[in-house]
């Protein structure tokens, strides 16, 4: 895939720089990703969740999102970006964008390195771009907790797939107010020849540098779950209203709309769902799409073959699995009641947040509903069985 895919084709290269400052430089740069250039194989972008405040002509501002704020030195001459007393080439500053390489010169043959089985092997690096764009001079006129308390509890799909049936990465995002965000979407399991409804957490918060408000995703402190492993993503938020949200630049596409969706949902289902309810598991049914034989041998791992109880206060879930110490957590429906979440609250020394799980949810009747779930592991707290394997379906029954 060739850079050109990547780089917008009107940026203008910059001639030599004789010395001192660039006046077309002294921004804020709000890092946008970082390109990976290979010989043979597709080129790789990651993210820079961070952004460099360049205005005063001397000291950098280097804010991460989230995290600390630093200060440093930085200057420009003959086209040596200097920042923190490290050299950059530049490669290109335009009205919009900044980019510059890690790398004083792009290397025109793979590099061959001995290993110690003697054998030499290519490595078929060739360059990395870091791709900064300008801060955009927007007013959102709303503070931090008014932005949380718009986005938070609702329903947001992308503008464009709004009217579509099928759900894509990034297509549909639901902000708890517990700060972990859900994304739905359709997973195709090509070697199954199956399509599932999958759920991702991302913890997610809003922060801001000088009045300008930013998205920041980051997946679970504690768990490390999320499609972007322990990568950090923050998005500008160029335009806010009670029912839209807006970005210049979403999740590696251009300008991206959030519109809010209202579904039409029983306000009192989770009344509905006080009570106990019960499930029995079987052996012989699917369990979950791997788990391994060898741990079920050597009895750390049990297939669950005795009922699962669920006891559903205002706030709280007790589950029973009968012969096993009560699991105890908060719960809720989302808001289209098609989510069933457990919310575990975790408070230590290094992270104080909430972790939770999630189930596909479906209604049947006053006296039965049916969960799909993600998780369908619980640690015992025992060494055999460390924990123990559900039925990934589940179909609860009331008996109180």
């Amino acid at each position: 895939m060739k850079v050109i895919h990547y780089l917008a084709i009107g940026l203008f290269f910059i001639s030599a720089c004789n010395s001192g400052k660039h006046e077309s430089i002294q921004d804020i740069w709000i890092g946008q990703y970082k390109l990976t250039l290979y010989f043979e194989s597709e080129n790789i972008k990651n993210n820079i969740p961070y952004l460099m405040d360049l205005r005063n002509s001397e000291v950098a501002k280097i804010k991460y999102l989230p995290g600390q704020l630093i200060e440093t030195n930085w200057n420009l001459s003959n086209k040596i970006l200097t920042i923190d007393s490290v050299n950059y080439r530049l490669i290109s500053i335009s009205k919009d964008s900044l980019v510059y390489s890690p790398y004083m010169e792009e290397l025109e043959e793979p590099v061959k390195e001995k290993f110690s089985d003697g054998e030499a092997h290519a490595v078929p690096f060739k360059d990395e771009y870091f791709v900064f764009k300008r801060i955009k001079k927007v007013n959102i006129p709303f503070s931090v907790d008014s932005i949380h308390n718009i986005i938070s509890n609702k329903i947001w799909i992308k503008e464009e797939a709004f009217l579509k049936s099928t759900r894509k990465y990034a297509d549909w995002f639901e902000f708890l107010d517990n700060g972990i965000a859900l994304m739905k979407m359709e997973i195709d399991f090509e070697e199954d020849s199956v399509v599932e409804n999958h759920i991702q957490s991302e913890s997610w918060k809003i922060e801001t540098y000088e009045n300008y408000p930013f998205l920041v995703f980051n997946a679970h402190h504690v768990y490390q779950k999320g499609f972007q492993g322990n990568i950090r993503e923050a998005y500008q938020i160029t335009h806010l209203e009670t029912n839209m949200i807006g970005f210049d630049y979403f999740m590696y596409g251009n300008k991206v709309r959030l519109k809010l969706y209202t579904p039409t949902i029983s306000h009192n289902l989770n009344e509905t769902l006080y009570g106990k309810w019960k499930s029995f598991n079987d052996t012989s049914k699917f369990y979950a799409r791997r788990y391994s034989e060898r741990f079920v041998k050597d009895g750390s791992l049990l297939l669950f073959d005795d009922d699962l109880n669920y006891e559903l206060k205002k706030d709280t879930l007790i589950m029973y699995p009968n012969n096993f110490e009560p699991v105890i957590c908060n719960w809720r429906i989302n808001s289209d009641g098609t989510i069933f979440i457990f919310e575990y609250r975790i408070q230590n020394e290094y992270y104080d947040g909430y972790y939770v799980e999630f189930a596909n949810f479906k209604m049947k009747s006053d006296n039965k509903f049916e969960l799909e779930l993600f998780y369908n592991y619980l640690q015992t707290g025992m060494e055999k069985p460390k924990s123990i394997l559900f039925n990934r379906f589940q179909v609860f029954e009331r008996i109180k």
